[in-house]
């Protein structure tokens, strides 16, 4: 630890964009959005969010920023060049924990602990357009990178969810591992990487294998 920083809560989260000059990082509480410049370590700006809010994630083109706010059941959208939010947008599912923006940049998938739905956000209607059926307590998200496929880890299922993003209907699911949480798709687009916290394993998933055996082929 070469210098530590004193913020105002415990830190929910933290974004630092390609070759930025700035890390973001949502404090609980009282909530605020906190930008920090990299040169001085210092706090420069620091914007209101809704209530607790948790995991941060930035869109694929470097342009939103997006955090789910547990306590006021919302997202807040946030433009990364001004670092303000753009707009708050309710969700249906209690404790929304997980945010994350289609490669497209039209849709917002909400994971929330106490659920066992994905809440699908329309970026460009600002506001929540659907739900999709998975396991209990959804926790991580991530999109392939042709947008195509959405996986989704359900914790108390111990189960990850394949999406199919146009039709907003679960092609696949895969016995992950004890309490499946955190999702990361490999570049390729061909594996995904779930952690599994009951177990203390890594699951990795062959994506195109999995759809294929879902549709019976081999």
């Amino acid at each position: 630890v070469i210098h530590p920083l004193a913020l105002s809560g415990p830190p929910r989260g933290l974004f630092a964009a390609p070759h930025s000059e700035f890390v973001s990082v949502p404090a609980f509480p009282p909530e605020p959005f906190l930008t920090i410049d990299v040169a001085s370590q210092k706090i420069v700006q620091q914007s209101a969010l809704g209530k607790s809010p948790e995991a941060i994630y930035v869109s694929k083109d470097n342009r939103w920023i997006t955090v789910a706010n547990e306590d006021s059941n919302s997202v807040s959208l946030i433009d990364v060049n001004t670092l303000k939010t753009v707009v708050e947008i309710t969700v249906e599912g209690k404790n929304p924990e997980h945010a994350v923006m289609s490669p497209d940049n039209q849709w917002i998938y909400v994971s929330a602990e106490d659920a066992d739905k994905v809440d699908v956000i329309s970026v460009s209607l600002r506001k929540q357009v659907a739900q999709i059926q998975v396991g209990k307590r959804p926790r991580g998200i991530s999109f392939t990178p042709d947008g195509k496929t959405a996986i989704v880890a359900c914790e108390i299922e111990s189960k990850t969810y394949l999406i199919d993003v146009p039709s907003r209907a679960v092609k696949a699911v895969i016995n992950s591992g004890l309490r499946s949480n955190g999702v990361s798709i490999h570049p390729n687009g061909k594996l995904a990487y779930v952690s599994n916290g009951g177990d203390g394993t890594i699951a990795v998933i062959d994506i195109e294998q999995a759809d294929a055996k879902n549709n019976g082929k081999k």
